[in-house]
């Protein structure tokens, strides 16, 4: 098998009937076994693409390398299990961001990571100042730790409507992204991390 294989996902739109060449995505197909196999998981959500069609009508896929491969199977799910749910107590600006004054020593968070599969404890990542996880990784879907966070900080609790989090080792100003994640009994992450909260900091 090749290293590596592109693969084209296409869906129709409702003011098309047929499949819409402007709603693509593509992933790529790679690390196989010995025996030429692989797995893929395509995190649609996380494209705006995907998000702003109302409706999905017909999926197809396509190969647009001249490699021959074959499709064993197909399974859509929810990430509602997971991906944990976190907000910001504070009111965000109108660009969705936080802002924070040199006042501000924490922030409160409501987060719930309950319903992530083998959660026992929560986990948030801070990253440095003026960085995005994202841009490391490729994807808002990471589902493991980064190397990058400028913290970490463990909590007990599955999940709060009233977090408190120390923001004392922000001592720079500027723009950062606080994410959470759920941990298993092993210490492992488990699932995803929950889409970022930007914050901007004046220190």
């Amino acid at each position: 098998a090749a290293a590596e294989i592109p693969i084209c996902i296409y869906w129709t739109s409702p003011s098309k009937a047929g499949l819409d060449p402007e709603k693509q995505l593509t992933v790529i197909l790679k690390d196989f076994d010995k025996d030429g196999k692989t797995r893929v998981r395509l995190n649609a959500t996380e494209h705006k693409k995907w998000i702003d069609s109302i409706a999905i009508g017909r999926l197809a896929f396509t190969d647009p390398s001249t490699s021959s491969i074959t499709l064993e199977s197909l399974r859509l799910f929810s990430g509602e299990k997971m991906i944990p749910v976190l907000a910001a107590c504070a009111v965000p600006d109108n660009r969705g961001i936080v802002n924070l004054g040199p006042e501000k020593k924490s922030l409160g968070i409501t987060y719930d990571t309950s319903q992530v599969s083998g959660a026992v404890s929560a986990m948030v990542e801070i990253s440095k100042p003026n960085s995005w996880f994202e841009h490391y990784t490729g994807t808002f879907r990471d589902d493991s730790p980064s190397e990058k966070a400028l913290t970490k900080i463990t909590l007990p609790s599955l999940k709060s409507t009233d977090q408190k989090i120390d923001l004392t080792s922000l001592k720079e100003s500027g723009f950062y992204q606080l994410r959470i994640a759920a941990i298993d009994k092993e210490g492992a992450m488990t699932g995803y991390f929950s889409d970022p909260i930007v914050l901007q900091v004046t220190r």
